[in-house]
């Protein structure tokens, strides 16, 4: 599973590899951001919570998964973990 995958790569990195990771040409990583029409599909999942974990993608890459919890525990709803980090995909207007 890609989500247990990049939440696992996450938890075995040590600090100083971890400090690598949340930079872009040396500037620390400042959010991950989801389009709003995500946001309003993963609240209308039914779901009892949200998970948020860290994760590294298969490119070594930070990303965040977004797990909503479902009310029946036995099924996974949708796992999300293609949000656009902040360096580099800024907007201008931050």
């Amino acid at each position: 599973d890609q989500a247990v995958n990049y939440i696992s790569n996450w938890t075995k990195k040590s600090m100083s590899e971890i400090d690598e990771i949340t930079s872009f040409n040396g500037q620390r990583l400042r959010y991950i951001s989801y389009p709003s029409s995500l946001i309003k599909h993963i609240g209308s999942l039914p779901s009892t919570n949200t998970n948020i974990a860290w994760g590294i993608d298969e490119k070594g890459k930070i990303t965040t998964v977004i797990i909503p919890i479902p009310t029946n525990k036995n099924e996974l709803l949708e796992v999300f973990d293609n949000g656009k980090p902040c360096p580099p995909s800024c907007p201008t207007h931050c």
